[in-house]
C-alpha cells in the first residue's frame, strides 16, 4: 500500500522541514538529484539526518550537514505572522529557540512569538510611519518658510543696494566737508604756530639778554676781587686766599658749562611740538570728521548687510530650501563628559567644562550630508572634521555622534527637512 501511495504521489514522504517555500519545487521533482546532478537520491533521504549530498542538498532541515561552510540551501524559517529568515542548519535542534516560530526545534520546545514580535514591529512601523508623516508636513512647513523668508531677504537686498546708491554721494559731500574743514584747520594752526614760535622768541631773547647781565656781573665781582698773582713769598693767609680763589673760578666754569647745557636741552625743547599745537583742533574740522565717520561708517554696514545677504541667498539649502529655517539654530547632544553642539550652516562644537573645540566649520552640502572642515588641528594629525548624514525624524535630534578615524568624526542628524513623500 505504501508503495503504492508513493508512485500515486511523489510527495507523499517527502519531509520538507526548514525548505524555503520558493525551493520546494526542487525537492518535488520526479528527477531528485543534488551536488549539480551527481547524486540521485530517493525521496526518503530527504532531512533522515545523514548528510549524503556533498552541497547539503538533502538534509535542509537538520544539522547533519552543518559541517559544510557553503551549503546548498539554509534552514528557512517560516515565522508566519513576522518576518522570515535562513539560519545554519548548526542551528537546528540545539536548544535555542532561533525562529520566532519553534521551527528550528522539536516541536513544543518553543513558544510561538512571530504574532506577538509582529504586532510589535507593526506598531513601531506604525509609530515610524507617522513620524516621516508629521515630519513631511512640517518639511512642507519649513519649506514655506523659507520662500517666504527668501522673499523677505531679496527685497531687502535690493532696497540696501539702493541705499547704498544714496549713500555713496553723502560720503563723498562728507569727505569734501572734511578735507576743507581740515585745511582751514592746518592754516589755523600754522598762524598759532606763527605766534607761538614768536612769543618763543622773545622769550629767548629776555633769557640771552638777561645771561649776558649776569655774565657781565659776575666778571666785575671778580675783577673787584682780584689782586695780584701768588708768590712763593706770600704769607700763609695769602696763600689761603690764592687756593680759595682757584677752587672758586673751578667752581665758576663748571657752572658755565651747566648752564651751556641747560642751553642745549632747552634748544631740544624747543623742538618738539608745543602741546597747544598737538592738541590744537576746529570745532569745525572735528565736527567734519565726526560727519564722515559717521557716514562711512553707515556706507560700510550697508555693504557688509549686502554681501551677507547675497552669500546667504547663494547657499544650498536643498532641492525647495527645506534646510533653510534650521541656519539660524543650533543643536546639542550629551555624550558622556562631552556636549556635542551643531550649528547647521555654521560650525561643529566639542564642549567639555569651560573649554569648546571647534570640529569643523561648514563647508559644502552634498549627496544628503553636512561636511564640515577645517577645524581645531589634532596633535600629530589633520585638522578635525565632521560628516553629518541627515535623516528624516518628526524632530530635530542629534542621534549619534562616532569617530571612525582620528580626528574625522561622523554625526547622525534627525529633521523634518530630510523627510520626503
Amino acid at each position: 500500500i505504501i508503495i503504492s501511495m508513493v508512485m500515486i504521489n511523489p510527495s507523499y514522504q517527502l519531509n520538507l522541514r526548514g525548505v524555503n517555500p520558493k525551493y520546494e519545487n526542487e525537492y518535488k521533482s520526479d528527477n531528485l538529484v543534488c551536488d549539480g546532478g551527481k547524486t540521485q537520491l530517493k525521496p526518503d533521504q530527504i532531512n533522515d539526518n545523514y548528510c549524503d549530498c556533498e552541497d547539503g542538498f538533502d538534509e535542509p532541515g537538520t544539522a547533519a550537514c552543518s559541517h559544510l561552510i557553503q551549503p546548498i540551501h539554509k534552514f528557512h524559517c517560516q515565522n508566519a505572522g513576522y518576518f522570515s529568515k535562513d539560519i545554519f542548519q548548526a542551528y537546528v535542534d540545539d536548544g535555542i529557540c532561533d525562529c520566532c516560530d519553534g521551527s528550528d526545534e522539536k516541536s513544543g520546545a518553543c513558544e510561538n512569538t512571530c504574532h506577538k514580535m509582529g504586532k510589535d514591529i507593526l506598531a513601531e512601523l506604525k509609530k515610524e510611519r507617522d513620524s516621516i508623516q508629521r515630519g513631511v508636513q512640517k518639511r512642507q512647513i519649513y519649506i514655506e518658510q523659507a520662500e517666504s523668508e527668501i522673499i523677505s531677504k531679496r527685497k531687502e537686498l535690493k532696497e540696501k543696494k539702493i541705499a547704498l546708491e544714496t549713500l555713496k554721494p553723502k560720503l563723498e559731500h562728507a569727505e569734501k566737508a572734511k578735507n576743507s574743514a581740515e585745511s582751514q584747520e592746518r592754516v589755523e594752526k600754522d598762524l598759532l604756530r606763527v605766534k607761538l614760535e614768536k612769543e618763543q622768541a622773545e622769550e629767548n631773547k629776555k633769557e640771552v639778554v638777561e645771561e649776558k647781565v649776569n655774565e657781565e656781573e659776575t666778571k666785575e665781582e671778580v675783577q673787584k676781587e682780584d689782586v695780584d698773582k701768588p708768590t712763593t713769598n706770600d704769607p700763609p693767609k695769602l696763600k689761603q686766599f690764592w687756593n680759595a680763589k682757584g677752587e672758586l673760578e673751578t667752581i665758576v666754569e663748571e657752572d658755565e658749562e651747566k648752564v651751556e647745557e641747560k642751553k642745549e636741552e632747552k634748544v631740544e625743547e624747543k623742538k618738539e611740538e608745543p602741546e597747544q599745537l598737538k592738541s590744537f583742533k576746529t570745532e569745525e574740522a572735528e565736527n567734519a570728521r565726526n560727519a564722515y565717520n559717521v557716514a562711512k561708517r553707515e556706507l560700510e554696514d550697508v555693504e557688509k548687510s549686502i554681501r551677507d545677504i547675497e552669500n546667504l541667498l547663494k547657499g544650498n539649502y536643498g532641492e525647495s530650501n527645506e534646510f533653510f529655517t534650521l541656519r539660524s539654530h543650533c543643536f546639542t547632544i550629551q555624550d558622556r563628559q562631552y556636549t556635542y553642539e551643531l550649528c547647521p550652516y555654521n560650525s561643529v562644537n566639542q564642549k567639555s567644562g569651560g573649554s569648546s573645540t571647534l570640529m569643523g566649520s561648514f563647508d559644502k552640502f552634498e549627496d544628503n550630508l553636512w561636511i564640515f572642515s577645517n577645524g581645531q588641528s589634532c596633535w600629530q594629525g589633520p585638522n578635525r572634521s565632521t560628516k553629518v548624514t541627515l535623516e528624516c525624524g518628526a524632530m530635530e535630534k542629534i542621534v549619534n555622534v562616532d569617530e571612525p578615524s582620528k580626528c574625522e568624526y561622523t554625526m547622525t542628524f534627525q529633521t523634518p527637512a530630510a523627510c520626503t513623500k
